[in-house]
């Protein structure tokens, strides 16, 4: 009964933190993975999972995509589901493979609770895309508990023991690298808790062909597979997987992921590393613990494989991070152990309740430190991937095969092919042609190359609207809205707090929430207003400017243009509030069709985080008398 209420109360705690993430819509990973697997022949999904020395991409977790896909569409809830249940799962699997290493029930408990969250590991919890660290830790897992069970029988892998162990490496293989790692633990595990004792040369081998016939059976599993995964037909071929073995490269990758593990958000520096290091190591011969040694070296080993990459997000951690949870694990029953034998006598409890207030206070201490850092999952209803789908495939639920589609903006704009990815599964269609003017450099075409459109749509304030198609140059330009008359909604002047703002931003205005009181621009805002009368008009303008901003530009100096004429150069120098006016000749003004007002940052303040140049903090503009 213990047990089960232990067991109930990591699974409860883990849940606590992460349930919302259940909840969850794709993200980019998923679409780009899940397309990645649905626009390749199913047969070369099953013959990658059996060739597994092939450079197919971690075909196991294609299975799972797929079958899901199959069953339930372009529906995120039941893989989430289903993902979250194998992280469950995989609570009860490290438990089961802690308590096997470390001989100790309590053990093994305390190290799976210390393991089972980590707040710096959010993106795991809230992104199927992590199936991959997911089923490579549960197939680990299995087969070094396969693996450790012969030998505490005092057996040697053989028969189905050693089919089962072959299996799960495997699939362990097919879901991600990291598994390549397993045959070294194996080696570890033998040298640290069933040291051989070689006497001469032959022993040696004896000892590969007995107590290291895991190792060397896995061994030979790699011979093909790491060749063909690092290639340039693998994972070679993409910059951020391509290995760099060397000194810097190491040392800054563990900076940045102990930085993960102490829960802050920058890298440790050197010496801090080393600190880190020289404190595990002189705690493990001091105490001289196999355990504890095992649990330090299983981290740094498994963490190998993303040691001389460009450093990831948290979720790398997740199996390397259980030697460590098994460490010190190991190191509170020590200091238990130690206060039990030291208590005054009126303090005595038995080695049960010490045992709870280990673990609770265990509990209580990781609980305040994962709320503090605690990064809440997107709701579902915010998701720019369901907002695309939905939204789109309520407009058109089917296009005619092979549609062109050109999007002048959306939610999901950036250097990432996203919209593709979605769209093509959302409709079952690889052939679209789709064209995103604010999207991947590869596939964009300049504006006045743009052929004809079967239809284009862009995403004002919070929806997406269809513009014209019979002139995709003009359409685009000035966004014009299929079947709405020209200059239908427009008045000659706007205020970014109203609800129809984003129908007179042309360019380069940041999209802001609704009712907001001001926008900001990029380096060259333009908008668009429809002019009553074209005698004796005055534009006005009215923004912010930041002190932070001027730090950097200087006092910033803004052309103003209507319709391509130059209108006026003004210097702004000090931050606040300003307010533009200018008179426009009835020349340059029409009645019968757009005004459009651009506003030419000469020296815009670029964003040390994404490079982005920022104008003005927009509140109003327009024409007056």
């Amino acid at each position: 009964m213990r047990r089960i209420l232990t067991g109930l109360f990591i699974v409860t705690f883990f849940l606590a933190f992460t349930w919302r993430g259940m909840l969850g819509y794709f993200t980019g990973d998923d679409v780009m993975n899940l397309y990645g697997y649905w626009s390749r022949p199913v047969i070369d999904l099953i013959k990658a999972n059996i060739l597994f020395w092939t450079p197919y991409y971690r075909p196991f977790v294609g299975v799972i995509y797929r079958t899901f896909f199959a069953l339930f569409g372009f529906n995120p809830l039941p893989l989430y589901i289903w993902y979250y249940a194998t992280l469950v799962f995989n609570l009860y699997l490290a438990y089961l493979l802690l308590k096997r290493i470390s001989g100790s029930a309590e053990t093994g408990a305390l190290a799976t609770l210390i393991w089972s969250v980590h707040a710096n590991l959010s993106y795991l919890y809230n992104n199927a895309g992590s199936l991959y660290e997911v089923y490579c830790f549960l197939f680990f897992s299995l087969a070094l508990l396969v693996y450790i069970r012969a030998r505490e029988s005092g057996q040697y892998l053989k028969g189905w023991g050693l089919f089962a162990f072959v299996a799960s490496f495997v699939c362990c293989l097919n879901s991600k690298e990291m598994g390549a790692t397993l045959p070294a633990i194996l080696i570890l595990y033998e040298l640290l808790f069933h040291t051989p004792h070689w006497r001469k040369l032959t022993d040696v081998g004896q000892w590969l062909v007995r107590e290291g016939r895991g190792a060397l059976v896995a061994g030979f599993c790699l011979i093909g597979y790491l060749p063909a995964k690092m290639s340039t037909k693998g994972l070679g071929a993409v910059d951020p997987y391509v290995a760099h073995f060397n000194w810097p490269t190491y040392i800054h990758d563990t900076e940045v992921y102990l930085g993960y593990l102490a829960y802050g958000k920058n890298p440790f520096d050197s010496a801090r590393v080393i600190l880190f290091y020289a404190a595990l190591v002189a705690v493990a011969l001091l105490l001289r613990s196999r355990l504890m040694w095992f649990g330090l070296l299983f981290f740094q080993i498994t963490l190998l494989p993303v040691s001389f990459i460009p450093p990831r997000e948290g979720f790398v951690l997740y199996l390397p991070i259980a030697g460590l949870a098994l460490y010190l694990a190991a190191f509170l029953i020590w200091i238990k152990g130690k206060l039990l034998v030291v208590r005054p006598s009126s303090l005595r409890v038995s080695e049960s309740l010490a045992m709870t207030l280990v673990f609770l206070l265990t509990a209580t201490a990781l609980g305040i430190a994962n709320s503090r850092h605690w990064q809440r999952a997107l709701a579902s209803e915010d998701s720019p991937y369901r907002i695309t789908k939905d939204q789109l495939t309520r407009m058109y639920p089917k296009f005619n095969h092979g549609s062109a589609l050109l999007f002048v903006q959306t939610p999901l704009d950036g250097p990432m092919w996203d919209l593709h990815f979605t769209l093509f599964l959302a409709y079952r269609d690889k052939n679209l042609f789709i064209t995103q003017l604010k999207g991947p450099a590869g596939q964009r075409i300049p504006l006045d190359r743009l052929p004809h459109y079967d239809h284009i749509f862009t995403y004002q304030g919070d929806h997406f609207v269809e513009l014209d198609n019979a002139d995709t140059r003009r359409s685009v330009r000035l966004s014009i809205v299929k079947g709405e008359k020209p200059g239908g909604g427009l008045g000659e002047s706007m205020t970014v707090s109203s609800a129809d703002a984003y129908k007179y931003f042309l360019d380069e205005i940041i999209m802001c929430p609704p009712k907001s009181a001001l926008c900001w621009t990029l380096d060259a805002p333009e908008l668009k207003f429809w002019l009553s009368s074209n005698q004796n008009r005055v534009f006005r303008a009215n923004f912010k400017l930041s002190s932070d901003t001027l730090k950097q530009t200087g006092p910033l100096v803004i052309d103003y243009f209507i319709n391509e004429h130059f209108l006026d150069r003004v210097q702004y120098a000090g931050d606040g509030d300003h307010a533009y006016r200018h008179a426009v000749p009835s020349s340059w003004l029409r009645t019968d069709d757009y005004t459009v007002v651009k506003m030419q940052i000469r020296n815009p303040y670029i964003a040390p985080a994404d490079g982005a140049k920022l104008g003005v903090l927009l509140v109003s503009a327009g024409f007056g008398d």
